[in-house]
Order: structure tokens, then sequence, then C-alpha cells
């Protein structure tokens, strides 16, 4: 295949730079794909300090008075089902004062993260509800609308 051994030291020569720069190439583009950036902020937790609620500020998109937002509930502990936190996604009416759920999933673990036991995208009610006063819904909504 070679005439001679020069012919052998060439190649490596010729392949191996070529493989490096192919391999730096490769790893310089999977850096610079984007990443799903989120960025949770604790909001509140509940009077008994089992829950903790959080908004995704990287997530916020704001129409005129309307706010969508991805939030999570994480749990101390996990309930009986297992189920340690929950995601959803929310649109607040800022002017109207009432809000709606889009989306939610339930997680075996804190913040979303672990195996999801229960999507429910599908089953959500869409339709608004009002806010009632002095609940978590009311510092959830405050926070978003004032804030965003």
């Amino acid at each position: 295949m070679y005439a001679n051994n020069f012919d052998r030291t060439i190649e490596r020569l010729i392949t191996v730079p070529h493989l490096l720069i192919r391999q730096l190439m490769l790893s310089l583009l999977i850096t610079a794909l984007p990443v799903m950036a989120v960025d949770y902020r604790l909001v509140t937790g509940d009077a008994k300090r089992t829950r903790y609620f959080y908004v995704d500020h990287d997530s916020v998109i704001r129409k005129g008075s309307t706010v969508r937002v991805w939030e999570i509930q994480s749990f101390l502990e996990p309930d009986k089902y297992g189920v340690q936190s929950a995601r959803f996604e929310t649109e607040y009416d800022c002017s109207e004062r009432r809000a709606r759920t889009l989306a939610s999933s339930m997680h075996k673990g804190t913040m979303a993260d672990g195996e999801i036991d229960m999507p429910t995208t599908a089953s959500i009610d869409q339709r608004w509800s009002s806010i009632p006063p002095n609940t978590i819904s009311e510092v959830m909504w405050r926070y978003v609308c004032i804030n965003f």
C-alpha cells in the first residue's frame, strides 16, 4: 500500500492533526449550542415551611397586562405518592387579578428534578380563575405583576 516509510510518515502527520482539529471543532460546536437557561428565584414559602414557591426569571413573557412564567413548588418531604415538586406554566392577568395554569408536571425530586411522575398538561382546565386575597396565589400574582 505504501511505497516507503516516508509515505506512511507523511500520512500520519496529516491525519493526526486533522483528527485533532475535528475533535476541537466538535468540542467548540457542542459548547456553543444554546443552553436552556433557568433562573428560579424563591418568592415565598407556606406558613408551615413545608412548601416553597419559585419563579423562573428567564422564562417571563409579558404582553400587555398578562405575564406568562414557569413556576416551581418544591416540598420539603415527598407526599404519599412520592412527589416532591411540581412545575407549572402560569399566565397572570395583572389588570384583572386572575391566573390560569397552562401546563404542569409532578416530579419525584426537588425543584422539578428527577423522574416525571405525572405530566398533566392535557387534563388542565385552562380557564381563568380569580385570585383570592391573603393566599400564596396572591403573593405569586403580586410578585410577577410588580417585577415584570
